[in-house]
């Protein structure tokens, strides 16, 4: 008995599969605590911070800290200034950084550009 189904391995196929799965990749990942994407801050936000700390901590603390399982980094603002918590591997001039660093300029936590 032959299955019913055709299957079709043409390269045309996959580039698409590939192309489909790319951007549910990308669409999946839009949001502050997203996996593997970081949404770089609008130019109005991404500039120097005032009284800005910076603490450094392993990601299980920063899901722990951040109240978000998902979260890469976070920033809370506060009486004395703005606290960013971001890996231990997070340089000053990273994509995680200046994503946070905007929040405490006022970036809301929604991302409108």
């Amino acid at each position: 008995m032959r299955c019913p189904i055709k299957i079709s391995y043409a390269p045309f196929n996959m580039k698409y599969s590939i192309a489909l799965v790319s951007l549910i990749l990308v669409s999946s990942s839009s949001g502050a605590g997203a996996i593997g994407y970081i949404q770089p801050p609008p130019a109005r936000y991404d500039k120097p911070a005032f009284n800005v700390s910076v603490q450094y901590a392993s990601k299980s603390q920063i899901k722990r800290y951040c109240g978000n399982p998902f979260a890469l980094g976070c920033a809370y603002a506060h009486s004395k200034g703005c606290t960013i918590i971001v890996p231990l591997d997070t340089g000053t001039g990273s994509m995680l950084y200046r994503h946070e660093r905007a929040h405490c300029n006022g970036w809301p936590k929604n991302h409108p550009w």
